[in-house]
């Protein structure tokens, strides 16, 4: 597969997972987490569960890479790409992690009951690692 072609599915990658984490708020019903009687939703606390959105909105700082690799489409990716690609993707893993120590389980979320929304995201963000390491040869 060409640099160019690469580049492309990695940028797409990379903006899925930040569309979808911006918008999870209307298209997801939220996170959950694993219940004697199935999921329960974070949304139905009372004191937390409404940070759901606030959670996934650091994935739009995944859109920043991708925006870069497209100005720079066809040449290597440089230090700087690869320094903003592993803070936007360690924000976005700190981000699930912060929502697992409130009440979610976001693997459970994605998988287990399925949330597509949530499960494509987090395909999409991990299909970028991968991809971001190809092109870096």
């Amino acid at each position: 597969m060409t640099r160019q072609a690469l580049s492309f599915v990695y940028a797409q990658a990379l903006l899925v997972a930040a569309g979808l984490g911006t918008g999870y708020d209307a298209l997801s019903p939220g996170f959950a987490a694993r219940s004697a009687d199935g999921p329960f939703y974070c949304c139905d606390l009372m004191s937390s569960g409404g940070y759901d959105d606030a959670f996934m909105m650091l994935f739009f700082f995944l859109a920043l890479p991708a925006l870069l690799r497209l100005a720079r489409f066809s040449r290597a990716i440089t230090r700087l790409e690869t320094v903003l690609f592993i803070a936007t993707i360690g924000a976005a893993l700190a981000a699930l992690g912060l929502a697992s120590m409130d009440c979610a389980n976001p693997l459970y979320t994605a998988f287990g009951i399925p949330d597509l929304v949530l499960a494509t995201a987090l395909v999409a963000a991990a299909f970028s690692v991968p991809l971001h390491l190809t092109l870096r040869r």
